[in-house]
């Protein structure tokens, strides 16, 4: 990193910074969070959040703004997503409304809520398959409790059921002990979902 100081008056100081690149394999993604963006507040079932009742407070909120509308991502999710695509994401992190689940904070569990996280893991699926993109699971989660990697195993079971064919192993080792833990245990399991070929690497040189 280079940096520049010029010196203005009042002593006051512009650095100016000339940053490295971003490093080979860097992921741009996006992240959001439920009553930022979904809107919806009162449709299909959905409860009244902790949120929804501080921004009716007078004098909480800039000018009163509500998350009611939000921008739309409850209906408007499908072209969310495919901006996402066309723009190179490679990640997206997005949170779930409990509320949306639970409408009353527990008990009885909204179906229509449940269909709408649905909706977009499938939509972020049938995306990846358009672009013949893979997914990429780890093996840390069936260490943690033999029952699945990350992602889950039903979310795989969904890429294959909508046409994906491609999927990447990995272990996310932080310690040599670890590598390559458990990847034939997630192997079998994806055999039994329905995936036939595996490619593996041996003898593969460390890049200098």
């Amino acid at each position: 990193m280079e940096k520049n100081y010029k010196k203005s008056k009042g002593d006051n100081i512009m650095t100016h910074e000339k940053l490295s690149k971003f490093p080979e394999g860097f992921l741009w993604g996006s992240a959001s969070a439920a009553y930022q963006v979904e809107g919806a507040w009162q449709e299909d079932g959905k409860g009244v959040t902790n949120w929804d009742e501080f921004s009716r407070i007078p004098g909480k909120k800039f000018k009163g703004t509500t998350g009611d509308v939000a921008v739309d991502h409850y209906h408007r999710y499908k072209e969310d997503v495919a901006l996402m695509a066309e723009m190179g994401l490679k990640t997206y992190r997005f949170s779930i409304s409990w509320a949306r689940i639970y409408p009353e904070g527990r008990g009885t569990v909204n179906e229509k809520g449940l269909a709408f996280y649905q909706d977009i893991i499938d939509e972020i699926l049938k995306t990846l398959i358009q672009k013949g993109k893979g997914i990429e699971v780890n093996t840390s989660g069936y260490a943690l409790n033999k029952t699945c990697g990350f992602p889950n195993f039903d979310i795989v079971k969904r890429y294959k059921e909508l046409g994906g064919t491609i999927i990447t192993v990995g272990t996310d080792s932080h310690t040599s002990d670890r590598v390559g833990e458990h990847v034939e245990d997630v192997l079998k399991h994806y055999q039994d979902i329905g995936f036939d070929d595996v490619t593996t690497f041996t003898k593969r040189v460390k890049d200098n």
